[in-house]
C-alpha cells in the first residue's frame, strides 16, 4: 500500500538521508521529496509503525 506523509522539519539532505536510512533498514521502500517535505512509502506496515520508525530517527510526520 502506498502512503504519503508530510515531514515539516525535513530541511536538508542530511535529514533526507537519515529518514531514508531508517525506512530502508525497516524494509520500507520510500521516495522522499525534500522540496515538498514529503515521504511516500510503499509497505504493508501500519501508519503507526511508519511514523514510529521516522520518529525514532528524530522526525515527526503526519499522513496526508
Amino acid at each position: 500500500m502506498e502512503k504519503t506523509y508530510k515531514v515539516e522539519k525535513m530541511n536538508c539532505g542530511h535529514c533526507e538521508a537519515k529518514i531514508s536510512k531508517a525506512l530502508t533498514e525497516a524494509g520500507v521502500d520510500s521516495k522522499i521529496d525534500l522540496d515538498n517535505k514529503t515521504v511516500t512509502v510503499t509497505t504493508d506496515l501500519s501508519s503507526e509503525d511508519i511514523t514510529k520508525i521516522v520518529a525514532d530517527a528524530g522526525y515527526d510526520m503526519v499522513e496526508q
